[in-house]
């Protein structure tokens, strides 16, 4: 990896044209391949309900990006800017959200796959999810859903056959 990434912060109103921007423009796409995790409709509809109940704060919500080369990722936040959306197609007044917006300057796309790896606890990624960001699936030819029971399995061997907490990644 390269060495410390530049990183800029800033708390704002996500208003939304710009979360229809950001979703359409920063998608985790590298050569047509789709690197974000699966939407969870479940989780935006819980998103939704949130805004439009006024419950979202900055202090507790993330939009976070890589840029690498001149192009923006998104990282973290898709369900929330999809939220953003949802809401407004729901109470077309409603301005926006605001959230706590990251840009990470990253120098190559391994540095990308890592933060996307270690980013966002709100709903956990496994480690299925990090192997597929770094092309895994794509390197072998095999399917996210191979590659997540892989990721689990190598964790189980790894533990030793002893899980503890979650049912995702190891």
């Amino acid at each position: 990896m390269g060495g410390k990434v530049k990183v800029e912060v800033s708390h704002q109103l996500v208003s939304v044209t710009q979360a229809k921007r950001w979703l359409e423009e920063r998608k985790y796409e590298i050569n047509g391949r789709r690197l974000q995790r699966e939407i969870k409709p479940w989780h935006v509809e819980e998103l939704t309900q949130a805004m439009l109940r006024g419950q979202m704060v900055a202090s507790n919500t993330s939009v976070d990006f890589c840029r690498h080369n001149g192009k923006y990722y998104i990282v973290n936040g898709q369900h929330t800017l999809m939220a953003i959306v949802a809401a407004n197609k729901r109470k077309p007044e409603f301005p926006g959200c605001e959230a706590t917006v990251t840009t990470s300057h990253c120098e190559n796309l391994e540095e990308v796959a890592r933060i996307f790896a270690t980013c966002d606890i709100s709903i956990m990624r496994t480690h299925g999810d990090a192997l597929h960001a770094a092309g895994i699936s794509d390197e072998f030819g095999v399917s996210s859903q191979s590659t997540n029971k892989v990721a689990t399995a190598i964790g189980l061997l790894i533990s030793g056959f002893c899980r503890t907490g979650s049912t995702e990644g190891w």
